[in-house]
């Protein structure tokens, strides 16, 4: 059975954050869009629903190809509005065809699976990490807020 995902928005410290929920529980939280993008990737989401506000009736489902399928609003403001569409567009430009080629999407990729529930991550790198990561990841640790890093 197909879980429920749900990217919920919220703004922490003046920039917004995607909280990827899976049947409720909090997956993973991070302010870079790719980074977000790249754990709907290793989690294996086909679609996903984006959540703000109180209560189901503020939800709006995106397919994984970027098709918004209802037409509710997708955030609450136009810095929301922007972290939906690069999520959109790093989806459709970095994951489209499997795993990430460039090294920037890689380092996305690969700090996502470092801090996805082992359990719960669908694809994986297929290669060994690059030179670099562990400093790489450092960097992109200043943008994961959950699990805290």
């Amino acid at each position: 059975m197909k879980k429920n995902i749900f990217v919920k928005l919220d703004n922490v410290a003046d920039a917004v954050v995607g909280r990827i929920y899976s049947d409720e529980v909090e997956l993973f939280a991070a302010s870079h869009p790719a980074t977000v993008t790249a754990a709907l990737f290793a989690l294996g989401a086909e679609g996903f629903m984006f959540h703000h506000g109180e209560g189901i009736a503020r939800a709006s489902s995106i397919a994984a190809d970027g098709t918004q399928c209802c037409l509710l609003p997708v955030a609450d403001d136009s810095e929301g509005e922007k972290f939906v569409d690069a999520i959109i567009m790093f989806h459709n430009l970095s994951f489209k065809n499997g795993a990430p080629r460039d090294g920037i999407a890689d380092i996305h990729f690969r700090t996502a699976v470092h801090h996805l529930p082992e359990a719960s991550v669908q694809n994986r790198p297929t290669t060994p990490p690059p030179v670099g990561f562990k400093a790489e990841l450092r960097e992109r640790n200043k943008y994961v807020y959950f699990p805290n890093c």
